[in-house]
């Protein structure tokens, strides 16, 4: 593999709050408290020392989720050292994706695993753990229930309705392992994986055991602990919290303080606050919304409602059965786990941003806010044909309008464009409408007319000339617009579109294995990777 870095300001795609947060915007700075440097990690770590954590509780939940599964020696060290108090986690957190969904799920979880080893290296009386949350208590199916390989989009089509989707039963999934098989090319490391996928399968009760094997069978020889935060013991964390939300809507004023000072700052706010941001989970399995009438709180959608009193209770009781939304997660996250930092994609840290006074409030350390690696993954084939047009990676930063317009203009020089052509006419008629208006003022607007059809008619062999060009350039033309898809599938980026499966499958954990070695979760820069 082969690493080439670009400032994000050159990548379209991405957006301006991004950008700005990445180059450390003085505009943005007063969003969060520490910057993503590793000499940040210093404060971040006494400041941590001095947090309250049950470190005992949180054993217990971990060591309950991983009481069936296949472990690696690294994972159970890591698990035994979150009873020290010189233990510390770093973490990201992803929606349970169909098969891991698009790639920047991979980069996530890479970037977190090297920054707790670059971490371990910088502060070596501490021990930080890589820690991936599963998220599957969103009950957005339409998110998770796709994946895209080799232009093919696979759909796992269940019936839902407002469940958690990693309560959901596994049904479905076994058709969608059959359909990767048969894309996937013969004896390639792609089918030993999958058929290791049907292994993990046929031991899950629910997708979320199906979500959380795959990303253990990846990840587990580095260490990484992948858990759930749809956990009893950690939800009884949380229960002052919980009644602080349902009684006092208090992060309600907080977030929207923030996100207006956010919008007099020229950054889009990014998440939409309710009063009360928490769902309950019904004997059904059912994610509803909770809400405040008159005296009564009452979920949506359901005939549950709940007294005053009823509502403590149930609180103090079953604080298992509600659920936080985006807006109370990272509170949920911060107050179990003796966390350092927080690592995900720009839309991720956009929220996080809106969150520091709210942590504030709460009396919770708010985490480093790291932006994981970009990445590109460029072909051998493809890194040819740029090389063979004449085109660096660089180039493709442009619309493919752009690019193949700048290819033939290059490489057809003149005859492409007759801009100059146009000019020089318009000088002439300029020289003729000063001679002609001497001598009559009304022959100005006739040479007006004369000039634009002059200029209509070159722009029409120019455009006869330019689809020429164009067919004698077909096959480069053809190679570029490949390589572009391939880069910026529709015009978004690859790493939001296609799954790890379309690499893995020819190189296995050599794939994984290089992205590891090139990732640096202290590279500021999108990164291109040619294989």
């Amino acid at each position: 593999m082969e690493l080439q870095s670009f400032s994000f300001d050159l990548i379209s795609q991405l957006s301006q709050r991004d950008k700005s947060y990445q180059k450390n915007d003085p505009k943005l700075r007063r969003f969060y408290k520490y910057t993503p440097e590793i000499d940040s990690f210093k404060d971040a770590i006494a400041e941590r020392r001095k947090s309250k954590i049950d470190r005992g509780q949180l054993y217990s939940s971990v060591m309950q989720q991983y009481a069936d599964l296949d472990s690696s020696d690294l994972q159970k060290q890591n698990i035994e050292k979150l009873k020290e108090d010189n233990c510390f986690t770093v973490i990201t957190a992803h929606q349970p994706s169909l098969m891991t969904g698009p790639l920047y799920y991979i980069y996530k979880v890479i970037s977190v695993i090297n920054l707790s080893e670059q971490l371990n290296k910088k502060y070596p009386d501490v021990h930080v753990v890589p820690v991936l949350i599963s998220g599957g208590e969103d009950h957005d199916f339409e998110e998770i229930n796709h994946l895209q390989i080799y232009n093919k989009k696979l759909v796992w089509n269940a019936v839902h309705e407002n469940e958690s989707v990693g309560r959901m039963p596994t049904g479905g999934l076994e058709e969608i392992l059959n359909q990767l098989q048969e894309i996937c090319r013969e004896d390639s490391a792609g089918q030993v994986l999958l058929a290791q996928c049907k292994e993990i399968l046929s031991r899950a009760d629910t997708y979320r055991d199906f979500a959380t094997g795959i990303a253990i069978l990846l990840f587990k020889k580095y260490g990484l602990l992948v858990l759930s935060m749809d956990n009893p013991e950690m939800k009884s964390l949380i229960s002052e919290i919980i009644h602080d939300e349902v009684f006092n809507a208090s992060n309600k004023v907080l977030i929207e303080t923030a996100q207006k000072e956010i919008a007099a700052s020229g950054f889009d706010t990014q998440t939409h606050i309710r009063d009360i941001n928490f769902f309950y989970f019904t004997n059904e399995n059912k994610r509803l919304r909770i809400e405040r009438e008159g005296e009564r709180f009452i979920i949506l959608g359901s005939s549950i409602s709940f007294s005053e009193e009823e509502m403590r209770k149930e609180i103090t009781d079953h604080p298992e059965r509600f659920s936080p939304n985006v807006n109370m997660r990272p509170i949920f996250q911060e107050t179990v786990f003796p966390n350092l930092a927080y690592l995900g994609g720009g839309g991720e840290l956009a929220y996080w941003l809106e969150r520091k006074v709210q942590f504030e409030h709460h009396g919770i350390p708010f985490p480093v806010l790291m932006r994981r690696n970009s990445v590109a993954i460029v072909n051998k084939n493809q890194q040819k044909s740029l090389d063979k047009l004449g085109l660096g990676i660089q180039s493709l930063f442009s619309s493919k309008h752009e690019i193949i317009n700048s290819f033939l203009q290059n490489t057809s020089g003149e005859a492409f464009a007759l801009t100059d052509s146009i000019e020089q006419l318009e000088a002439i008629y300029a020289q003729i409408k000063v001679k002609a208006e001497e001598l009559d003022q009304t022959l100005g607007p006739k040479v007006e007319a004369e000039k634009a059809k002059s200029i209509k008619a070159i722009e029409s062999l120019e455009g006869r000339l330019k689809k020429v060009i164009k067919q004698k350039s077909e096959s480069s033309l053809g190679k570029i617009d490949k390589t572009y898809e391939a880069l910026f599938p529709s015009g978004s980026l690859q790493e939001r579109k296609v799954n790890f499966l379309q690499f893995y499958d020819s190189m296995g954990d050599e794939f994984i294995d290089g992205l590891k070695e090139h990732l640096d979760p202290f590279n500021k820069e999108f990164l291109f990777i040619t294989l």
